[in-house]
């Protein structure tokens, strides 16, 4: 130490104890600040998120005035198509209409003998459009042959009744004129306004489905979850890789300790709709608009949503 000139003493510097303090304060402004920040961060990607499904919504509706009618939610592959799985999925036909179009004539959409390439193809490419931004991870599914993935799958219906109990199982209905195929996208199914007698501000038309315990979807095709099944004509067809239902068994954001594992022909982990927003995921309605719909909403309100012309009152959503 030092005298100074006032005769009094001065230090050189921090004492132990008071560093340890000033790192102790930094840490809780860190701690308070951090997740406030996080927040800021997914509430952007939740804003990016739902003008993607805006963009969806746009091509959609633009899709119907040229054709009058939504797309095919998939369509049965050709005899020339040996690959496995279905021809293409609703969402390859709306790319004309998202600035797509050298995509959609490369894939060879409108050729009617044109075969759905495989995944690694170099046309399988991602499609940042049906990403979320808050679903980050690898590009391409862990199931569906590994096809680049999607997180924006169409809405079924309330799901198929596959033993025809009365109760829908959880499975999407594969043929279109199944009446628990209730929803917008079904197997060469041609939905148009006119059948949308809810209103299409009562009707779900794509969601989403996040791709980790989820699984996600692809853009692509309808195609089997297994990479092992063998490839053949029309075979291994699993249209949970484009679609999904609402019912009691695939609840908004399950799995939870319900979780069943994805086994081939068995669907229960990916035919829900999920996201990894907090509280809830975000549906495109058939308006065009969109809504955040919390994990917590009634069953029976979730189902109506997912059902075009049930006739049935709506709850709060």
């Amino acid at each position: 130490m030092h005298a100074d000139h006032g005769g009094g003493l001065r230090r050189g510097g921090f004492t132990l104890v008071e560093l340890l303090v000033v790192i102790t304060i930094i840490g809780i402004l860190i701690s308070l600040l951090l997740p406030a920040v996080q927040a800021a961060r997914e509430a952007g990607r939740r804003t990016d998120c739902e003008n993607k499904l805006k963009q969806i919504g746009l091509a959609l509706h633009l899709y119907h005035d040229v054709f009058a009618k939504f797309p095919p939610g998939w369509l049965p592959a050709g005899n020339n198509d040996t690959s496995g799985g279905s021809s293409w999925a609703w969402s390859v036909f709306i790319f004309p209409f998202v600035e797509q179009t050298a995509l959609y004539d490369t894939l060879g959409v409108a050729n009617s003998q044109a075969i759905v390439p495989l995944p690694g193809d170099p046309r399988d490419l991602l499609r940042p459009l049906y990403i979320c931004p808050s679903d980050a991870g690898p590009e391409r599914t862990a199931w569906f042959r590994r096809y680049v993935k999607s997180n924006y799958p169409g809405v079924n219906g309330t799901g198929a009744d596959s033993d025809a109990d009365g109760i829908p199982d959880g499975r999407v209905a594969t043929a279109f004129q199944d009446p628990d195929a209730n929803g917008i996208f079904g197997l060469a199914s041609a939905v148009g306004f006119q059948s949308v007698t809810d209103g299409t501000s009562n009707t779900f038309a794509v969601g989403e489905r996040e791709s980790h315990k989820n699984l996600g979807a692809i853009w692509i095709r309808a195609i089997g979850m297994s990479p092992a099944t063998t490839p053949g004509p029309n075979m291994d067809v699993v249209p949970e890789a484009v679609a999904g239902v609402c019912n009691a068994f695939k609840r908004l954001n399950l799995p939870n300790p319900a979780f069943i594992a994805p086994l081939a022909g068995n669907s229960d982990a990916v035919g829900n709709f999920s996201s990894l927003h907090p509280g809830g995921a975000q549906f495109l309605l058939c308006d065009g608009s969109v809504q955040f719909i919390a994990a917590s909403i009634d069953l029976a309100t979730y189902q109506y949503l997912a059902n075009r012309h049930d006739g049935k009152v709506l709850g709060d959503f």
